[in-house]
């Protein structure tokens, strides 16, 4: 193994090794264990629960020279959106890869030998199939939680102390482990102002079925105070979820009450217009819709034999259902964008500046809703705006539509050309595909569900 090895040598016996291993797999899942007994299938599971570790390790170390290549200048532009199509894995999963191949594969220098891992023991044990994915997670939130003053050594002891006992229990049981090592290293849970500052979030989990989303994380001790103060506000029979304030019977629970506050002080707050702009318009509420679908539910808040159409869409992509919209532009909403064969708002608006007007803005989240680029999620809030044809002062600069930060980019450096559609769309094409293959332009149909449900390459002319 420590012979030199070419690339090309390197690859053919990287291929052959993989081709013995799917001709394995392929043998032991057409080869019948009806009649091995549940012993011999107990040694299975534990190796095939050591091989997956092993494969782990192995990717890991893949991603890892994928984000970092040893035999070439720097990573590929768009390879997190392109591996991730390829694998068919979302970008937050090939991230969290790159990431943990970063923290336990060599780190390379500019000049001198490579660096060892920054976890060297977590490393040893991922590569020899010790540690599973649940494992690895457990350990690296314990030494997450150490104070930043935490002594090399003092860590490096934490860390060789959870892999030991990762290689004897199971996640659960180092888990546990971790809260004990961080008593220890915070015997009253005081953590200095820049721990606190790193260890503050707060995330979002996806939008269920009924409409209804996770939150979980962390909040700062200011963000508690001001948490307390609404939850307060929000005392039993004041501010209910119906809007009344009347002091009646309140059957809600403090956790309850604590989510209507939480809630209560995000819309006095975004109403208040002290949080400046967001691209060019006030921080607010964005909602799209149709004239007939507001016209529909208004009628069916009314009468029950008109069926509630289905729910509208907001700039970050969330369904609201139309009775809370329509309950949420009774009261104070600036931009409620209803849109009738995109005649609510002007589209033209002529040249005014090169920055998109809030008009032209509104449009573009409700003709795109989000990143343009095809198969990218990301919403209209957190999308830039990209003129078709480029933008030149002599020009006009009515044909806006959404690009994320990073597609944009990769459309303004050339990675991805994009044209306009004869019903009004933004059509991409990727730059880096060789001229003798032919790859139509795509649209994103990612937020139009619906589009994808009729079955339509294109949506229906306008």
């Amino acid at each position: 193994m420590g012979q030199f090895v070419t690339g090309e040598a390197a690859r053919e016996r990287f291929r052959v090794l993989l081709d013995q291993v799917d001709a394995a797999h392929a043998q032991m899942r057409e080869l019948p264990c009806d009649m091995v007994g549940n012993s011999f299938r107990a040694d299975m599971a534990e190796r095939l629960e050591t091989q997956d570790r092993c494969n782990r390790g192995l990717m890991y170390r893949v991603f890892a020279q994928i984000a970092d290549p040893p035999d070439e200048a720097a990573m590929a532009p768009a390879v997190v959106a392109r591996l991730g199509a390829r694998l068919r894995i979302p970008p937050r999963e090939v991230k969290r890869r790159f990431k943990i191949g970063a923290t336990i594969r060599p780190r390379r220098q500019l000049t001198g030998p490579p660096l060892p891992p920054r976890l060297p023991a977590v490393a040893g044990a991922v590569g020899f199939g010790v540690l599973g994915e649940d494992h690895l997670k457990a350990i690296t939130q314990t030494l997450d939680r150490l104070p930043s003053c935490t002594s090399d050594t003092d860590r490096a002891e934490v860390e060789a102390t959870l892999v030991r006992e990762a290689a004897r229990h199971d996640a659960d049981f180092v888990t546990e482990l971790g809260k004990g090592i961080d008593t220890i290293f915070n015997p009253d849970g005081h953590d200095d102002e820049n721990d606190r500052a790193r260890r503050r979030g707060l995330s979002v989990g996806a939008q269920g079925p009924d409409g209804m989303s996770r939150l979980h994380g962390w909040v700062d001790p200011e963000t508690r105070c001001y948490l307390e103060a609404a939850t307060a506000a929000v005392r039993p029979g004041r501010h209910l979820p119906d809007g009344a304030i009347e002091e009646v019977r309140d059957d809600r629970s403090m956790a309850q009450r604590c989510h209507d506050g939480l809630k209560l002080g995000l819309k006095l707050g975004i109403a208040s217009g002290q949080m400046g702009s967001h691209r060019g318009h006030p921080v607010t509420v964005i909602v799209r819709t149709t004239l007939a679908e507001l016209n529909q539910a208004a009628h069916a808040v009314n009468d029950p034999t008109v069926s509630m159409p289905p729910p509208a869409r907001t700039g970050g992509t969330t369904a609201l259902p139309m009775r809370d919209l329509i309950r949420m532009a009774a009261t104070a909403i600036h931009y409620l964008a209803v849109f009738d064969e995109h005649t609510g708002r002007p589209l033209y608006l002529g040249r005014q500046k090169r920055i998109a007007t809030t008009d032209q803005r509104i449009i573009c989240y409700s003709r795109d809703g989000g990143c343009t680029r095809p198969d990218c999620l990301t919403p209209g809030y957190y999308s830039e705006v990209h003129h078709s044809p480029d933008w030149h002062p002599g020009g006009r600069t009515d044909a806006l539509f959404f690009a994320c930060g990073p597609d944009h980019k990769l459309l303004t450096d050339g990675h991805w050309t994009a044209t306009v559609t004869d019903t009004g769309r933004l059509a991409w094409t990727d730059g880096t595909t060789p001229p003798h293959i032919n790859q139509p332009p795509r649209i994103n149909h990612a937020h139009h569900p619906d589009e994808l449900l009729r079955g339509d390459p294109d949506p229906p002319q306008k």
